[in-house]
C-alpha cells in the first residue's frame, strides 16, 4: 500500500480475568496516520491472554481482508509477542488454537514484524479495549431490554404541530473514508455536513476524523 507497511496497535483485556472481556485495534500508516479502529466485546469466559489473542487475530484478519503486505504488529503483551516470534513455546492449551489460527493468518501478509511497546505508548487502543469491555457488561438480551420502562419523553407544547414526525436517527460510517473526504476536501466537506459545533469538537482532537 502507499506509505508503506501498515502498522497494527492490538490490545485485548478481562475486567476480572477470566471475563467480561474486550479486544481493540488501530490501524496506522507508517507515518502515524490513522486508516482504521476497531473494537468488540468477546463473549463467553476469556482470559487477558485469550484476549489479547482474539485481538491480533482481528487485526490479522482486517488486514490480510484488505490486501495488506508485510505489517507491524504493536502490542502490549510481552507473551503474546514472545510467542508469536518463537521466543517462547505455547503451553496453555486454551491459546493453542488461537496461536495456530494467528500463524496461518500471518503466513498469508509476507513478513509480518511483531514489537511489544510499553502500555504508555499504547492509551488511544488501550482506551478502545475499555470501551469494549464496558460494552461487554452490559445485558443487552432481548428479555432484559424487554424489561427494562423506556423513559417517558417531555417534548415543549410548541415544538409539536399536528401531523408532525419527532424521529432519532443514526449513521454508521467508516472512520477511513471520513478520514478520505476529510483530506480531499477540508473545510467543504466539514461545513457540508456538520454544525459549527461538530467541526470545532472534532478538531480539538488529535485524530478529528473518528470524532
Amino acid at each position: 500500500m502507499a506509505g508503506g507497511p501498515l502498522v497494527a496497535y492490538i490490545d485485548g483485556g478481562a475486567r476480572e480475568d477470566p471475563e467480561p472481556a474486550g479486544c481493540s485495534i488501530r490501524v496506522e500508516t507508517a507515518d502515524g496516520v490513522l486508516v482504521e479502529e476497531l473494537h468488540d466485546a468477546i463473549l463467553g469466559v476469556a482470559t487477558n491472554n485469550t484476549a489479547e489473542y482474539r485481538s491480533l487475530i482481528t487485526a490479522l484478519t482486517f488486514l490480510n481482508e484488505r490486501g495488506c503486505r508485510d505489517p507491524k504488529i504493536r502490542s502490549d503483551s510481552q507473551l503474546l509477542t514472545k510467542q508469536m516470534t518463537d521466543e517462547s513455546p505455547v503451553n496453555n492449551q486454551e491459546l493453542l488454537p488461537l496461536y495456530r489460527e494467528a500463524t496461518r493468518l500471518v503466513a498469508r501478509l509476507g513478513r509480518v514484524t511483531f514489537e511489544h511497546v510499553p502500555r504508555s505508548e499504547h492509551t488511544e487502543t488501550n482506551q478502545l479495549a475499555n470501551l469494549a469491555m464496558n460494552g461487554g457488561e452490559a445485558d443487552c438480551s432481548p428479555a432484559a431490554v424487554a424489561a427494562t420502562p423506556a423513559e417517558p419523553i417531555d417534548f415543549a407544547p410548541d415544538l409539536i404541530s399536528h401531523g408532525s414526525i419527532i424521529s432519532i436517527g443514526i449513521d454508521c460510517e467508516s472512520i477511513s473514508r471520513v478520514n478520505d473526504l476529510l483530506q480531499r476536501y477540508g473545510n467543504r466537506f466539514l461545513t457540508r455536513v456538520f454544525t459549527d459545533h461538530e467541526i470545532a469538537y472534532s478538531q480539538r482532537r488529535r485524530f478529528p476524523a473518528q470524532h
